[in-house]
């Protein structure tokens, strides 16, 4: 009996390529993410932090781009204004979750 590969073939390639893409957009421009930083003030609460806040220090940066989408558009504190995609659109937030990665790594 011979398999005809061509369907199996078909639908691997499109689970995979649906898989890719259920987190939203994986890569972004660092560059473009930093001026959207300066642009939103995020600096103003998370590099301006005092003992006891609890505001996230972003230096150690770790979170999945669905996540950090997530939170984005509906933060749990109170502090943090939403930033839906009206404000900030997916692309955008890619890039600033690219910014954030990156600069994580930087020495």
């Amino acid at each position: 009996m011979r398999l005809n590969t061509l369907p199996v073939f078909v639908f691997t390639f499109l689970l995979t390529m649906f898989a890719a893409g259920c987190g939203g957009p994986s890569a972004g421009d660092p560059e473009n993410g930093a001026r959207i930083y300066r642009r939103l003030r995020c600096a103003a609460c998370h590099e301006n932090r005092t003992a006891g806040s609890t505001v996230p220090d972003l230096s150690g940066f770790t979170l999945s781009f669905r996540r950090f989408r997530a939170i984005l558009r509906k933060p749990s504190g109170a502090a943090m204004p939403a930033y839906g995609p009206e404000r900030v659109a997916d692309k955008e937030a890619a890039d600033l979750h690219a910014w954030l990665r990156d600069r994580r790594r930087d020495p």
